[in-house]
């Protein structure tokens, strides 16, 4: 009888463990669920901030240089700007990228440290690879954006200014397709090429000087055209 009610008493408390065994789970599931969204919004509301960041900053600074410029001017005994509006946009996109390198740099050397391994559940194992490729196209595009950037504030096409903007944003917006990086990659460094094109063009350069620099015969083809502003 004793043995009788033992397992009357095991088979009713029987499904009140399955209870609470899966509550727990439930729960830690939900958590984990809600957390990932939260880290997600998270990520991107700091991709945008740091995106308004960057061009409110590199607006500031051609401002900033305008001034230090028309200083240097009226300081200067020469007739002539002593520092081009082109050689300030170069030097202003050399800096940007340096420093968005730098930044992904750290972080790339954090992850390299652990704890984990690259590509242990499926994904790339060429993540070190890709970032380092993702990181020469921003630092490349940092400058070709200020080359841009720059003569459309003096020149006052608001229409490059936008498109500026807006590849900016465009190629911050292709880093969330990762780890499927030949998403992200292949239209970075087309996005790179057309920029690197347009600001080729704008900073005077042309086929001719181009030719040239590829011959041999001209080393200075972009100091060239320069014209003082």
């Amino acid at each position: 009888m004793e043995e009788r009610s033992n397992l009357v008493s095991a088979q009713r408390h029987q499904p009140e463990c399955s209870h609470t065994t899966d509550a727990p789970e439930l729960s830690v599931d939900s958590l984990k669920k809600s957390s990932c969204s939260i880290s997600s919004v998270k990520v991107h509301l700091a991709a945008i901030s740091t995106f308004h960041q960057q061009e409110v900053f590199r607006f500031a600074y051609y401002k900033l240089l305008k001034k230090a410029n028309k200083g240097l001017t009226t300081i200067s005994q020469e007739e002539t700007i002593p520092i081009s509006v082109r050689q300030l946009s170069y030097v202003s996109g050399l800096g940007f990228g340096i420093m968005s390198g730098i930044f992904s740099l750290v972080n790339i050397l954090t992850d390299s440290l652990g704890p984990g391994t690259v590509g242990i559940y499926g994904d790339s194992p060429q993540y070190f690879v890709a970032s380092a490729f993702m990181t020469l196209a921003i630092v490349l595009l940092h400058i070709f954006w200020g080359i841009v950037f720059f003569d459309a504030c003096e020149k006052k096409k608001w229409w490059a200014l936008a498109l500026v903007i807006l590849s900016h944003l465009l190629v911050s917006g292709l880093t969330f397709l990762n780890p499927q990086y030949e998403g992200s990659l292949v239209p970075s460094y087309i996005i790179m090429m057309l920029m690197g094109t347009w600001a080729f063009f704008t900073a005077g350069g042309s086929l001719r000087n181009l030719k040239l620099c590829l011959m041999c015969r001209d080393k200075d083809f972009l100091l060239a055209n320069q014209r003082p502003r």
